[in-house]
């Protein structure tokens, strides 16, 4: 019988957060940030949301064609680089400009109390 491989779902995180919720390499992550350079040479981009920068490669999704200064959802891996910063390798990327990001992050403080156990359980 051929086994199957298990796709956990993503936890939603601010770029801030990725330290205080101990994100490991392979993690699914779900982020929201504003590009803010790209390397068109290897796909990566660096986004930011509230003065937090986080590194993120679109290899995986090649016919992504993004915009300077737009907002996007992230969704994809978690993973480091030598130098230890963090990486969010994405799988789907979609444009959210015009979220109202007030709402988004009223909406997510309520998250905190079960992610914080969610997250604390053995993997």
């Amino acid at each position: 019988m051929e086994e199957t491989e298990t796709i956990r779902p993503a936890t939603i995180l601010f770029i801030h957060e990725f330290q205080e919720f101990n994100v490991q390499t392979g993690d699914p992550i779900r982020t929201l940030g504003r590009v803010k350079e790209l390397d068109a040479s290897n796909g990566d981009l660096v986004i930011d949301y509230n003065k937090s920068r986080l590194t993120v490669n679109t290899s995986l999704t090649p016919d992504f064609q993004c915009e300077i200064g737009s907002t996007y959802w992230f969704v994809g891996e978690a993973d480091k680089r030598d130098n230890g910063a963090f990486i969010l390798n994405a799988r789907i990327i979609v444009n959210a400009d015009g979220l109202d990001t007030v709402l988004y992050e009223r909406a997510l403080a309520h998250r905190a109390p079960s992610l914080l156990r969610r997250h604390n359980e053995p993997r």
